[in-house]
Order: structure tokens, then sequence, then C-alpha cells
């Protein structure tokens, strides 16, 4: 199967001759933004959920996972069983990393 790719600064766009790969872009901890591949199929993508995102983050921004969180449009991805389509996200929305930090005052 032929690929035409467009580069985009580090990272590249990735579009088919049938079809488009469907992509997020992901801002980390530290700024860096990155383009992830999440599927080849409209159909593929109203399937992902918010853990299938996940994972793939987790695979480009390697590190502690635990008190790693989401966020789109305000909205932080928490239930992990919902669908990416449920909360807005398309191809090439923007998901910001945001670590959670422990602390506070006791209640």
């Amino acid at each position: 199967m032929r690929l035409s790719v467009a580069s985009c600064g580090k990272n590249k766009t990735k579009h088919k001759i049938m079809g488009k790969i469907h992509q997020v872009k992901v801002f980390g901890i530290d700024r860096e933004l990155k383009v992830i591949d999440l599927c080849d199929s409209e159909e593929m993508m109203k399937k992902m959920t918010v853990r299938d995102l996940k994972k793939k983050v987790v695979e480009r921004f390697p590190g502690p996972t635990d008190d790693l969180q989401m966020i789109f449009a305000n909205h932080r991805l928490d239930d992990e069983n919902e669908l990416l389509y449920k909360y807005g996200i398309q191809h090439l929305s923007v998901i910001q990393l945001v670590v959670r930090l422990n602390g506070g005052l006791p209640a």
C-alpha cells in the first residue's frame, strides 16, 4: 500500500490513498507535542475508548503513568471505558497531559 507522507515539524502526518490515519495531537508534561496514530478507519475511530488512547499515549510518552491524566476541551478523560467520540474527540484533536499531584489539607 502506498502512503503519501507530509512533513509536519518533527512529526509526520500520514494519509492513505484510500483513507486517512486518524490521529490526535498530544502535549506532554514538558509541552512537547507528539502526533499519535489511533486507527485507519472512521468505524474504528468510533470504537476507540479512553483506555485505547491512554495505551497509545503511554507508548509515546514513557515514564510513570499512575498519576497521568489526559485533558480534552477542559474535561478530564477519567472514564477509561468511555468512547472518545462521546467527548467530541476526532481526527487531529488536541489532548493535554497533566500529572495529578497529591496534597491539600485534610477535610
